[in-house]
């Protein structure tokens, strides 16, 4: 293990044990000024005693109780557990019990602490001449002793359990033991420990406060405490039970289920001032292996890779277990642990970049790696011929069969693997077009890497019969091969942070090139989309760094001789982002200040220099401009400093960039906008000065009205032109990121408008097996082959597929063991998650301020390896910010207000939510990733987020990570907690709602929950068939068709009634049904004639659109002819696919918990609960 691994492991660990420390008291000797409760949350044991009565209140038949009383408790543990299996059991089994428990005495406060909790109450003004205290009478009302308490911890081991006439029985004569030794123990300390506060009678009041009369000097305070100190020997009333069941286990023959808990049975008769409450509580029990048996984890399928066992259950708690001589040894932990190993591309299987720049090598390597891949699958051949090895056995027919499946899917991949090798053998565009990729990596890596991960590789070159089915032959010997692959939807599933972004990017940029070579000189190439905005606009700085580099060699090559236009990157993302249409008073607004200036751009650093770039807007072209002005940059010495992007709808229409990168909701606004087809190929005019447009200048229709009255031919000959101009018309690549995210509503009308874009491709393609390639990636998703199907209509294709063994694969390895994230999670007895967060933040935040003040200190004390000072502030600069995700923005501000509430930190914090403007999101971003170097001082301290950061924020200064609370998908728990440690090791602290039965689940199984966290990812909800969703987006569908297909039939657009009733009138004069086309076109985008699904369901969905669609038409051929088909009366299609029927609010209140409580109490006496 290298130094720099040792290092951050001891970091992260050394951060542990402060957290552990300050949540659970394990290393506190005194609490001054707050009450152990309010500074430890997990551990901790009530008195059943209050709950009791609690209980006892709810049987009374009294109509005056508070129904909301008996919601109170359940965050609240009275005892902890252990629960695990036993086998062959006899009258020589016995188990032995330990455990430990720490509480608290209030004791006297010392002159010295009193004092400074009075501080407030002295300034400048309540001092004499000679520095003396006044001692004003009004200053003393109110005054009260300061709050210390001492912490006392018993320890109790060896106490029987043994198995007698089929009952566990606890030894009664070694636990009556225990009990005297806790009593003896607890009167040594009161008789001995001259700290102990015992007040006479009186002097504590209602509330558990002792007043002070007045502000005292040294001895006067000596001399109160003197008197108010009773001399009666008075114990505290400490109780605690353990309690042993035997119980029936249904699921196994032969085996019962034993469960062990330890009870806290205090109780008060008088005021209280001794907490309770015990702290820091451990049982342990210990059992001869041989009558042992696991338990088997049910929430993950049945797989031999996955090994289901685990040994106890927590009650209230998580466990661990030891094995030592023959023992096993079960042991509850309050603040459980799973640090997770990283799964990592193999080393031992490099694939250099510059072994692929040249054509005669590129074919060698990757026809090397193809004998691996083959060598690997005979491997895997005699492992299932063996039935395994001494590392793993294949014991059934099941896991033979399963394991056997794996290595076809395997199989499959060396088999499109060569099949794009062979693609680039056939056609020197494409394998040039491939060298060029890799010389642009080789540039855009800077050193920071050489090369392509195994995965990585093998996923592009997979990718290339797509581009190839675009030029090959018709005689082309393997053309069926070509198309079957290209017709697959290819889902990269790697886990988070593995390197998706760079696999695609590298396909995109292969398709760039080769598009160029083969003669499309403009138009889409890729289209590249994303669920949500913060996503796209990270992406897009990814996208433009290498598409700057890309462009330098399109002008450089001798093969391309700069032929075509730039390469340029359009968003598309929607008004709430960027505008649809700019009008004058839109452009004066974005340049009123610096302020609205930053919020109208995009990008803010040179993608190319990564220097600051100007912005401008260009009237002539009437588009916003991002300039580079570093005279030494490639951008402004070649390109005029001018740098591609396209930031507006109308940009995007006008100019028809080559890769689109935006949100996938936007594509709804094809139902508003003929000039949405133009994408694909579809203009009917140019404008020397505006560019592309169907039937008026875009910037005259829709920008500036009437500024431009530049028209459309209506020629046939000059449209055709015009259009050829973009060769292929149809982009080669859909690309969609975090697929798992397209689910429900989004993801139901997404596919219906998924469907639209392969109906625009069939239509206007050279072909209509020249459809876009489908590739699609995620870290997080379950049964992605129906997912795929709603979705995309086209069988689904997962890669990389799995190796035959745990954490290893043809690809990546866990081996040896490197460990990235470290889980931590709590579950507090406080209802207030931000109560809990806050605290938490605080103890590592303050370690975090001592360590920049005493770092030598700290080297030693974390046990660092070969760093100097100026080492340790640079390590710990990656670890000096936290960051904080909130399930809602509410609770970020709560967090927020809280951590300014500890004024001796002067902690500096920033908030991110949805409703933040993009210049907001932008200027956070920018400084935490500068912010490496300097006074922590002068950093943003925490970072409070919701979920707008738990996709496609790769930030390397993120390395703590604290989430308050679950959130409600385990794919969002993924996705959000590994946002810490992308390049370092990091530290997830997650706290459980103690009030949700769920997250309590959670909680007690949290080592099963972290280690199988893929495979507990739920299926994604999506039903493209889903009749509600039918009806929401077939008007917009229908929109889209007559505007972005039957328009370009019709030369002029149909947007009116009127021109809708004549084109359908006159292509019924000319023998041709366009309400049959139309309705035949709706059956296909909504997959009515796809057999994946029911034959039912296509049946009563056919008839549900026939019905919308004709009482669409019907009723469009019978409103005014003026009228614009999208109008909101008419037609009005979707906007977003957020775009349906608000919720309404569900909330517990007070009455509902009156509802609850008299329903059970129906419910007991035997009433009618219909």
């Amino acid at each position: 293990m290298s130094n720099l691994l040792h290092n951050q492991i001891n970091f992260i660990e050394y951060m542990e044990s402060v957290l552990r420390n300050g949540l659970l008291g394990t290393d506190t000797s005194y609490v001054i000024n707050n009450k152990p409760t309010s500074l430890f949350f997990g551990g901790v044991l009530f008195p059943n005693s209050v709950f009791k009565d609690i209980n006892e209140a709810e049987n009374d038949e009294d109509d005056d109780m508070d129904p909301d009383i008996r919601f109170t408790s359940i965050s609240k543990n009275v005892s902890i557990g252990l629960e695990f299996l036993i086998k062959n059991f006899d009258e020589n089994l016995s188990c032995s019990v330990a455990g430990e428990f720490s509480f608290f005495l209030r004791v006297k406060p010392t002159f010295e602490e009193q004092e400074e909790s009075l501080k407030y109450l002295f300034s400048e003004n309540n001092q004499n001449e000679d520095g003396e205290k006044n001692k004003i009478s009004e200053k003393s009302k109110g005054l009260t002793l300061v709050e210390k308490y001492k912490k006392f911890t018993f320890k109790y081991s060896d106490i029987r359990v043994s198995f007698i006439n089929d009952q566990m029985i606890l030894n009664s004569i070694s636990f009556e033991k225990c009990k005297s030794d806790f009593n003896g123990f607890l009167e040594s300390i009161i008789k001995g420990d001259k700290e102990i506060l015992i007040p006479k009678d009186g002097v504590v009041n209602k509330v558990g406060v002792i007043e002070l009369p007045k502000i005292f000097e040294l001895e006067e305070f000596d001399n109160f405490l003197h008197e108010i100190q009773d001399t009666d020997l008075v114990l505290p009333n400490y109780d605690f039970d353990l309690k042993v069941e035997l119980l029936d286990f249904i699921e196994l023959n032969n085996v019962k289920k034993v469960v062990v808990s330890f009870v806290n049975k205090s109780s008060s008769t008088s005021t209280i001032i001794h907490p309770l409450e015990f702290f820091d509580c451990r049982l342990n029990v210990s059992i001869p292996i041989n009558y042992h048996e696991k338990f088997i984890f049910d929430g993950v399928r049945e797989n031999y890779l996955l090994d289901k066992h685990y040994g106890v259950k927590g009650l209230n708690c998580t466990t661990d277990t030891n094995f030592e001589n023959g023992i096993v040894c079960f042991n509850t932990e309050a603040m459980p642990r799973y640090f997770q190993k990283l799964y990592r591309t193999r080393e031992d299987l490099t694939v250099e970049f510059d072994t692929l720049i040249e054509p005669t090598s590129t074919i060698e390597k990757l026809n090397s790696i193809v004998l691996k891949m083959k060598n690997y699958a005979n491997e895997w051949e005699s492992f299932i011929n063996n039935n395994g090895d001494q590392d793993i056995r294949l014991t059934t027919q099941n896991e033979i069969e399963q394991c056997r499946k794996l290595l076809d899917e395997f199989r499959e991949e060396i088999q499109s693997f060569e099949l794009g090798i062979y693609a680039l053998s056939r056609d020197s565009k494409l394998l040039h077009s491939f060298n060029l990729t890799n010389k642009v990596f080789i540039e855009s890596s800077k050193g920071k890497y050489s090369g392509w991960r195994l995965f990585q590789i093998v996923f592009i070159i997979r990718m290339l019969p797509s581009l190839y089915n675009r030029e090959m032959q018709s005689e082309e010997p393997r053309k069926a091969e070509i198309i079957h692959s290209s017709l697959y939807a290819d889902v990269l599933w790697f886990p988070t942070g593995g390197g998706k972004t760079e696999a695609y990017l590298g396909t995109i940029l292969t398709a760039l090139f080769y598009d160029r070579l083969r003669g499309k000189l403009r138009g889409v190439s890729a289209w590249l989309r994303f669920p949500l905005r913060m996503l796209s606009k990270n992406q897009l700085d990814r996208l433009a760094r290498i598409l700057i580099i890309a462009e330098k060699y399109r002008r450089h090559d001798t093969h391309i001789s700069n032929s075509g236009v730039p390469f340029s990157i359009g968003f598309f993302a929607g008004g709430n982002n960027t505008d649809n249409f700019v009008k004058k008073k839109e452009r004066d607004a974005a340049f009123l200040n610096d302020k609205t200036k930053m919020n109208k751009m995009l990008i803010h650093k040179c993608p190319s220099c990564n220097e600051p770039v100007e912005f401008s807007f260009n009237n002539r072209q009437w588009r916003y401009m991002h300039k580079c002005i570093n005279p030494n940059c490639f951008v402004t010495k070649e390109m005029s400093g001018n740098i591609p992007i396209y930031i507006t709808d109308s940009e995007v229409y006008r100019f028809v960039p080559s890769v689109i990168c935006g949100t996938v909701d936007k594509i709804a606004i094809a139902g508003r906008y003929r000039e949405f087809s133009q994408l694909f190929g579809q203009a009917q005019g140019r404008c020397d000065s505006h560019g592309y447009f169907s039937d008026n200048c875009i910037v005259g229709m829709h920008d500036e009205y009437q500024s431009c009255d530049k028209k459309a031919s209506s020629s046939d000959r000059v449209i055709a032109k015009i259009r050829n101009e973009f060769y292929d018309p149809i982009p080669t690549l859909f690309i969609q990121d975090e697929l798992h995210l397209l689910k429900d509503e989004l993801g139901s009308l997404s596919s219906h408008y998924e469907g639209y874009l392969i109906e625009l491709a069939k239509t206007f393609g050279k072909s209509e097996e020249h459809l876009p390639k489908i590739i699609a990636a995620t870290a997080t998703i379950e049964a992605y082959e129906k997912h795929v199907k709603h979705l995309y209509l086209r069988n689904p294709r997962k890669y990389p597929s799995m190796g035959y063994k745990p954490g290893e694969s043809f690809y990546a390895t866990s081996s040896p063991t490197n460990y990235r994230r470290l889980y931590i999670g709590l579950l507090p007895h406080s209802k207030s998650q931000e109560e809990v967060i806050s605290r938490a933040v605080y103890l590592y935040q303050s370690e975090i301020h001592k360590m920049y003040v005493e770092p030598t200190k700290y080297i030693n004390a974390i046990g660092l390896k070969g760093i100097n000072s100026n080492d340790f502030y640079s390590l710990i600069s990656n670890y000096d910010l936290t960051t904080v995700y909130v399930n809602n923005k509410a609770m970020g501000f709560d967090i927020n207000r809280r951590l300014e509430e500890f004024e001796d930190l002067n902690l500096n914090t920033e908030i991110l939510t949805g409703e933040n403007d993009m210049e907001k999101i932008v200027e956070v971003i920018d400084r935490i990733e500068s912010e490496t170097k300097g006074s922590l001082n002068d950093k943003i301290n925490v970072l409070n987020a919701t979920s707008l950061i738990s996709h496609g924020v790769d930030l390397e200064r993120i390395n703590n990570f604290f989430m308050a609370g679950m959130p409600s998908k385990q794919a969002e728990y993924i996705q959000a907690s590994s946002r810490s440690a992308r390049t370092h090791v990091g530290l997830v602290f997650v706290t459980f709602k103690s009030t949700s039965i769920k997250e309590r689940s959670q909680y007690q199984y949290f080592i099963e929950n972290h280690k199988f966290l893929d495979q507990l990812v739920d299926p994604v909800p999506i039903n493209r068939m889903a009749t509600k969703a039918i009806e929401r987006s077939l008007p917009g569908i229908l929109c889209c068709l007559l505007l972005g297909i039957h328009s370009q039939n019709n030369k002029l657009i149909l947007d009116t009634c009127g021109k809708v009733d004549k084109y359908i009138s006159e292509q019924e004069a000319a023998g041709h049904s366009a309400q049959t086309e139309l309705l035949e076109q709706l059956y296909r985008i909504y997959g009515c004639d796809n057999s994946d699904f029911p034959l039912a369901t296509r049946e009563k969905n056919k008839k549900i659109i026939s019905t919308i669609f004709q009482d669409k038409i019907d009723f469009i051929r019978s409103s005014p002819t003026t009228a614009k088909i999208k109008n909101e009366a008419i037609l009005n299609p979707i906007t977003s696919f957020r775009d349906i029927e608000e919720g309404l609010p569900i909330q517990v209140n007070r009455n509902t918990g009156i509802v609850l409580h008299y329903n059970k109490f129906a419910s007991n006496k035997g009433g009618d609960q219909k």
